[in-house]
Order: structure tokens, then sequence, then C-alpha cells
């Protein structure tokens, strides 16, 4: 009797066990590889090298109390906690505080929570090399077409690339490139035939916002952020008859690490799902 008493209570210990498995992400600006801290429950485990997405490289599974379990990852200087996510279910997620570096995770008893942490090294907030502009009444019978411009004040002696992403107004990225700008030169991109023709959605937007990155990489989807670029961009404004044209210097803005990420992110998204991406007018051909 007391054998089984024992083996009945074991059973119901274990019942109440479960499984926590920590994975990292390295995002933007963290190198794959790069070691982090966690304590799971209070506890450390090994350190985990982060890994590329979606998935990350991970530790070997913890058990832990089943319930609410906390985790706490070791936030090296210069680096911030981007996302935090959890499978089988996000539902397993209780609560994130990212400045913190900290998640509360529920574990079922006999089951096992993957919980993934990204990082990221914002890049310093500066106004070198993010613009933001609009257009409107793009794509609108008896309209003018708006001209982005940008040019290349030489201060690195060599190439750069203006990586720009074409949003609607509902916050939706249409169409995205990266066109060359040689030193001293000046790219002129039509709002209507360069930027809008070949929307994801298959509808032409009539306004939006434009983001341009000035970087050293000719891929919009693998921006390397430098100054250096400078864009202008025209305005369509609709009159009580007929339209008038303005034009102003494009927003100098602030680049965090997760907007970066995203607009890398949006940008592939666009190229797998419609191949199609904004077009750039050679700088011999500017109008």
């Amino acid at each position: 009797m007391l054998l089984l008493a024992s083996v009945q209570t074991l059973s119901a210990q274990t019942a109440q066990l479960g499984f926590v498995q920590v994975c990292k992400v390295a995002g933007a600006g963290v190198a794959v590889g790069t070691m982090f801290n966690f304590t799971v429950g209070g506890s450390p485990i090994p350190s985990v090298a982060a890994g590329a997405a979606p998935g990350g490289t991970c530790s070997a599974p913890v058990q832990v109390t089943a319930g609410a379990v906390a985790i706490t990852e070791t936030l090296p200087a210069g680096t911030v906690l981007t996302g935090v996510s959890t499978l089988p279910s996000a539902a397993l997620l209780v609560s994130s505080n990212l400045a913190a570096g900290t998640a509360t995770v529920t574990v079922n008893a006999g089951g096992q929570t993957i919980v993934t942490f990204t990082d990221a090294v914002p890049l310093a907030l500066t106004t070198g090399f993010y613009f933001t502009t609009y257009y409107s009444n793009a794509n609108t019978t008896g309209a003018p077409d708006a001209t982005v411009r940008i040019i290349n004040d030489g201060v690195t002696a060599g190439n750069l690339y203006a990586a720009i992403y074409v949003f609607d107004d509902s916050e939706e990225l249409q169409e995205c490139c990266a066109c060359l700008v040689t030193p001293d030169g000046l790219l002129s991109e039509s709002v209507n035939t360069n930027l809008t023709a070949n929307p994801l959605t298959g509808v032409k937007p009539t306004r939006g916002v434009i983001k341009i990155l000035s970087s050293n990489s000719g891929d919009p989807t693998a921006v390397a952020p430098v100054g250096g670029l400078h864009p202008w961009a025209t305005h369509v404004q609709k009159l009580t008859s007929g339209f008038a044209l303005s034009e102003t210097l494009a927003e100098p803005s602030n680049l965090g690490a997760g907007e970066q990420t995203l607009l890398d992110n949006l940008c592939k998204f666009d190229k797998m799902l419609s191949g199609k991406p904004c077009t750039c007018t050679p700088e011999d051909m500017d109008f």
C-alpha cells in the first residue's frame, strides 16, 4: 500500500510538470550567433545563440511547474527586445514587457511552450538617411502627375540607392524598389508611372505615404542605411476648379529597428506575392 501511494504521489507530481523552450531570433543589427542569457522561473539556463528568422535557435526544453512561468532576458547594452511570441498557440503568452526584457507564459501540464524572443540593435535616431512624404490625387483623371526627386550629395564618394516604399492610405505596402543614385546624380520618379503602376492589391492608389531610405544596398529587403541622399516631392492639390502643384522636401524622420525590419519584411512579401517592384528612371532620362 505504501508503494502504491508513493507511485500515485509521483504520478500526480509528474502530471503537474511541463516544459519551456526558449528560442532567440537575431533581428536587425544583431549578428547570428550572438549569445544571450535567460532565466526561466528565476533560474538561469544555458546561454542561447541568436539564430536567423523566423525560428531562430532554441534552448533545450526546461522542465517547470505547470502554470504561469516568468522568463527574463538579460538585454545587452545597445540591444532592445522587439517582440515575444509563443507556440503552439499565441494565447500562451500571458504578458510581455519589451523594455524590461520579460515575458510570462502559460505552461500546460504535460505540455511544452516554445517562447521566441527577437532582439534588434536600434539605429541611432537621426535625420540623415530616412525620409517620409505623401502623395495625393495620383492616378486621377484630369490631375497632373507628381514627382519624387532625389539627389546624392556625394558625401560617400560612391553610388547610393534610394530604397523606396510606397503605401496606400490604408497603411498597405503597394510597391517597393531600390534605385541607383550616383554621386551628384539626380533621380526623378513619377508617382503614377514608376511608383504606383503595379500595386500589390491590383488597385492603383490615389493617395498614401512614400518612405525613402538612403542605402548602400541595392536590395530594398536588406537595406544598409547611410547618409547622402536628399529627396523632394511634388504634391497634387485639388482646387475648386482643377488642380495645383506644390513641392516640398521629404521630411527627415526617425528610423527605429522595428520600422526597418517591418519595411524589409513587407518588401519581401511584396516581392513574393506580386513580383512587380516599382521602377527606376535612369538618371540621364530625368524629367
